[in-house]
Protein backbone atom coordinates (compact mmCIF):
# COMPACT_ATOMS: atom_id res chain seq x y z
CA UNK A 1 0.00 0.00 0.00
CA UNK A 2 1.31 3.44 -0.90
CA UNK A 3 1.92 5.94 1.87
CA UNK A 4 -0.09 9.13 1.29
CA UNK A 5 1.06 10.99 4.42
CA UNK A 6 2.70 13.55 2.10
CA UNK A 7 2.10 13.95 -1.64
CA UNK A 8 4.94 13.73 -4.14
CA UNK A 9 5.40 12.79 -7.81
CA UNK A 10 5.87 9.11 -7.03
CA UNK A 11 2.70 8.52 -5.04
CA UNK A 12 0.70 10.83 -7.34
CA UNK A 13 1.11 8.28 -10.15
CA UNK A 14 -0.46 5.66 -7.91
CA UNK A 15 -3.21 8.06 -6.89
CA UNK A 16 -4.00 8.85 -10.56
CA UNK A 17 -4.28 5.14 -11.37
CA UNK A 18 -6.59 4.57 -8.39
CA UNK A 19 -8.85 7.50 -9.31
CA UNK A 20 -9.00 6.38 -12.96
CA UNK A 21 -9.86 2.81 -11.92
CA UNK A 22 -12.62 4.08 -9.63
CA UNK A 23 -14.08 6.29 -12.38
CA UNK A 24 -14.01 3.33 -14.79
CA UNK A 25 -16.18 1.37 -12.33
CA UNK A 26 -18.93 3.97 -12.58
CA UNK A 27 -21.43 2.78 -15.16
CA UNK A 28 -23.37 5.84 -16.19
CA UNK A 29 -24.96 5.65 -19.63
CA UNK A 30 -23.85 8.39 -21.98
CA UNK A 31 -21.31 9.92 -19.58
CA UNK A 32 -17.54 9.80 -19.90
CA UNK A 33 -14.91 10.98 -17.43
CA UNK A 34 -11.57 12.53 -18.34
CA UNK A 35 -9.10 12.97 -15.49
CA UNK A 36 -6.98 16.02 -16.22
CA UNK A 37 -4.08 17.54 -14.36
CA UNK A 38 -3.20 16.86 -10.75
CA UNK A 39 -1.59 19.80 -8.95
CA UNK A 40 -0.16 19.11 -5.56
CA UNK A 41 1.58 20.39 -2.51
CA UNK A 42 2.81 18.14 0.29
CA UNK A 43 -0.58 18.43 2.03
CA UNK A 44 -3.21 18.59 -0.75
CA UNK A 45 -3.97 17.57 -4.35
CA UNK A 46 -6.19 19.51 -6.76
CA UNK A 47 -7.69 17.47 -9.59
CA UNK A 48 -9.21 18.59 -12.88
CA UNK A 49 -12.06 16.32 -13.96
CA UNK A 50 -14.01 16.79 -17.19
CA UNK A 51 -17.34 15.02 -17.52
CA UNK A 52 -18.96 14.90 -20.95
CA UNK A 53 -22.17 13.41 -22.22
CA UNK A 54 -22.72 11.49 -25.44
CA UNK A 55 -24.82 14.30 -26.90
CA UNK A 56 -21.73 16.48 -27.25
CA UNK A 57 -20.31 14.39 -30.10
CA UNK A 58 -23.67 14.48 -31.89
CA UNK A 59 -23.81 18.27 -31.55
CA UNK A 60 -20.26 18.69 -32.85
CA UNK A 61 -21.06 16.50 -35.87
CA UNK A 62 -24.23 18.44 -36.67
CA UNK A 63 -22.38 21.76 -36.22
CA UNK A 64 -19.70 20.58 -38.64
CA UNK A 65 -22.35 19.60 -41.21
CA UNK A 66 -23.89 23.06 -40.84
CA UNK A 67 -20.49 24.70 -41.43
CA UNK A 68 -19.88 22.57 -44.53
CA UNK A 69 -23.25 23.64 -45.91
CA UNK A 70 -22.77 27.31 -44.93
CA UNK A 71 -19.39 27.57 -46.69
CA UNK A 72 -20.56 25.58 -49.72
CA UNK A 73 -18.02 22.79 -49.35
CA UNK A 74 -18.60 19.45 -51.11
CA UNK A 75 -17.95 17.38 -47.98
CA UNK A 76 -15.54 16.62 -45.18
CA UNK A 77 -13.11 14.48 -47.21
CA UNK A 78 -10.40 16.32 -49.13
CA UNK A 79 -8.66 15.58 -52.40
CA UNK A 80 -5.44 14.32 -50.77
CA UNK A 81 -6.93 12.22 -47.98
CA UNK A 82 -7.53 15.15 -45.64
CA UNK A 83 -10.46 15.04 -43.25
CA UNK A 84 -12.32 18.11 -41.97
CA UNK A 85 -12.71 17.44 -38.24
CA UNK A 86 -13.70 20.76 -36.71
CA UNK A 87 -14.51 24.42 -36.97
CA UNK A 88 -13.48 27.09 -34.47
CA UNK A 89 -15.72 30.14 -34.77
CA UNK A 90 -13.43 32.13 -32.45
CA UNK A 91 -10.51 31.83 -34.88
CA UNK A 92 -11.44 34.08 -37.81
CA UNK A 93 -8.14 33.63 -39.69
CA UNK A 94 -7.80 29.83 -39.38
CA UNK A 95 -11.23 28.47 -38.41
CA UNK A 96 -11.07 25.02 -40.04
CA UNK A 97 -9.38 22.06 -38.30
CA UNK A 98 -8.13 19.47 -40.77
CA UNK A 99 -6.68 16.05 -39.96
CA UNK A 100 -4.08 14.95 -42.51
CA UNK A 101 -2.78 11.50 -43.37
CA UNK A 102 0.40 12.09 -41.35
CA UNK A 103 -1.74 11.97 -38.19
CA UNK A 104 -1.47 15.67 -37.37
CA UNK A 105 -4.23 18.28 -37.19
CA UNK A 106 -3.73 21.55 -39.06
CA UNK A 107 -5.55 24.89 -39.11
CA UNK A 108 -6.86 26.02 -42.51
CA UNK A 109 -8.08 29.36 -43.80
CA UNK A 110 -11.42 29.58 -45.57
CA UNK A 111 -9.67 29.86 -48.94
CA UNK A 112 -7.51 26.78 -48.34
CA UNK A 113 -10.53 24.81 -47.10
CA UNK A 114 -12.42 25.65 -50.29
CA UNK A 115 -9.43 24.52 -52.39
CA UNK A 116 -9.01 21.28 -50.43
CA UNK A 117 -12.64 20.23 -50.00
CA UNK A 118 -14.09 21.76 -53.16
CA UNK A 119 -17.02 24.06 -53.67
CA UNK A 120 -20.55 23.02 -54.48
Amino acid sequence: MTDFSTFNRHNLDTLRKEITATLDLLELDGVSFDLGTLRFSPTEVKVTLTITNAGRADKEASDLRAVVNAYGLKGTEGTGGELLVGYNARAPRFPFLVHKTDGKTYKYTEKLARQTFGEV
